[in-house]
Order: structure tokens, then C-alpha cells, then sequence
């Protein structure tokens, strides 16, 4: 066997592992989410649970929690990417409004979201 016909083979092999690793962590669930950390200007400013519906305001930025999840609602900032950002439910997962230094992130026990 030549040397290129055996890199080929390794590469396929490593793409398929790497499927395979892809696969195991979107069929195992997450930890169950249980509150949204409200993170302004690098410190912790409210942890909220999210077993409820309301919505938290912290400086020009609106966070709403509804239905187990949270999402940035309103916001001063120029582009709106983080109101845009779909609601967030998973341990782990965070959504930053970097000009207003807002930054929102799902806890729970065990383990992160791996995304």
C-alpha cells in the first residue's frame, strides 16, 4: 500500500470518528437547565429561575424568561444581534450583548451543552 492511499484511509477514519463523537453528544441531553445567570460587566447580577415567566431589566437590556427558557428581549445596542439570537434552554448556553456588557447563560446541574 502506497503512503497516500494510507493517509486516505486515516482521514476517513478520522471523519468518521468524528461523526460518530457528533452524534453521541446531540443524542445525549443536556443537564436540566434550572435558572439564567444575568452577568453584567463581568460580575453576576441576578440569577433568575426559569420555572417562571417574566422579564428582568438591566440597564437598557430586557431579559425575558418564558416557557423554561430566556432570551434578550429589547436592547440599546446598534445591530440587535442579541435580540435576534433565538431563546436559550440548555445548560450552558449563553447569549452576549457585548455593547451593553450583557451576557446571559443557562445553568444547571451536571454537566454543559456541548455545541
Amino acid at each position: 500500500m502506497n503512503k497516500t492511499a494510507r493517509n486516505d484511509i486515516l482521514l476517513a477514519v478520522a471523519i468518521a470518528l468524528a461523526a460518530v463523537a457528533v452524534f453521541l453528544i446531540r443524542i445525549f441531553p443536556a443537564a436540566p437547565a434550572q435558572s439564567c445567570e444575568v452577568i453584567h460587566a463581568g460580575a453576576t447580577e441576578a440569577v433568575l429561575p426559569l420555572d417562571g415567566n417574566g422579564v428582568y431589566v438591566c440597564g437598557s437590556v430586557e431579559i425575558e424568561i418564558s416557557d423554561g427558557s430566556a432570551r434578550i428581549k429589547k436592547s440599546g445596542c446598534p445591530e440587535q444581534i442579541c435580540v435576534k439570537h433565538k431563546p436559550i434552554s440548555r445548560s450552558g448556553e449563553a447569549v452576549i450583548c457585548a455593547p451593553e456588557g450583557v451576557m446571559i447563560r443557562i445553568t444547571g446541574e451536571g454537566p454543559d451543552f456541548v455545541q
